[in-house]
């Protein structure tokens, strides 16, 4: 973490997208805020957070470690602000919960 003039940035995994990697990203000038998602083939691989965001660097960091995969529903939440499940479940893709299934 860096900290400077009252301002904290994190970062974890990959922070620059590769060719044909998505980047999900979220500011809001007022306070000041951005925080950075880096997905790559459909799992998240990188973030950036700049500003107070305790919760979702945690979340980030967890889904980083474990390459989380979005499905659609997760991207929309994620774009929209929301990265509070970025650990869960319930941002699984359907793909993957079924190959898990599958190998039980």
């Amino acid at each position: 973490m860096l900290k400077g003039v009252g301002l904290e940035l994190s970062t974890v995994g990959q922070i620059e997208p590769g060719p044909g990697d998505d980047v999900i990203v979220v500011e809001d000038r007022g306070i000041p805020s951005y925080r950075r998602l880096v997905v790559a083939g459909g799992h998240v691989v990188g973030a950036t957070v700049l500003g107070h965001h305790p919760q979702d660097l945690a979340a980030a960091t967890t889904a980083v470690k474990q390459r989380l995969a979005l499905n659609d529903t997760a991207r929309a939440a994620a774009r929209s602000g929301d990265w509070s499940a970025l650990g869960s479940a319930a941002f699984l893709t359907v793909s993957f919960k079924r190959e898990i299934l599958s190998n039980r």
